[in-house]
């Protein structure tokens, strides 16, 4: 039986497969993950940001016209702000930002937005085109932030690290306790 590579939970059982993708469920933390997960190199990501970035449709004004698998963050996202956050916390932190597209909702509905991301590009056009606060950092970085924040967002990071619990408590350092 394998273990969850977050909290180190038995994993029992199979969540569902895509193409030659199977996806694990997590029994402890819920969570799902590919069973054969690879952590690409930073240059990887840096290389193949750019077809991204040069993709028009990612410069259209975002209204509540998501994609389904956005929209369905983005719904996830708002539930979990209503359900943890009180009027007063308002500072959110979105880690590995890309170009702006979950940020700019958060930031719509009334809260301090800072989005983080290792490649300076991306951080870029969240500004340019969405108005984001953005700064290149790397995920190492995190603790140097000197600001603390009351919710933060990692939106397709997780599976991408090679220590998720090290991020983890990375950001444990960033966010108001409670």
């Amino acid at each position: 039986m394998r273990q969850c590579p977050v909290c180190h939970g038995a994993v029992s059982k199979e969540a569902w497969r895509y193409k030659e993708y199977t996806i694990l469920h997590c029994d402890v933390c819920d969570l799902e993950f590919e069973s054969a997960m690879k952590v690409a190199s930073h240059d990887y990501y840096l290389e193949h940001s750019k077809p991204v970035i040069e993709d028009e449709r990612l410069y259209d004004d975002i209204g509540d016209d998501y994609n389904p698998e956005g929209y369905y963050t983005i719904q996830r996202i708002r539930d979990a702000a209503n359900r943890y956050l009180s009027a007063h916390q308002r500072r959110v932190i979105d880690i590995g930002c890309g170009t702006g597209y979950f940020s700019v909702d958060v930031k719509r509905r009334g809260f301090d937005c800072l989005g983080i991301d290792f490649n300076p590009f991306l951080v870029q056009v969240a500004g340019e085109r969405f108005g984001i606060q953005g700064r290149g950092a790397r995920l190492e970085e995190l603790s140097n932030l000197e600001a603390r924040y009351d919710f933060a967002l990692l939106i397709h990071i997780l599976e991408h690290v090679e220590s998720p619990i090290q991020l983890l408590k990375d950001i444990f350092q960033i966010v108001e306790p409670g």
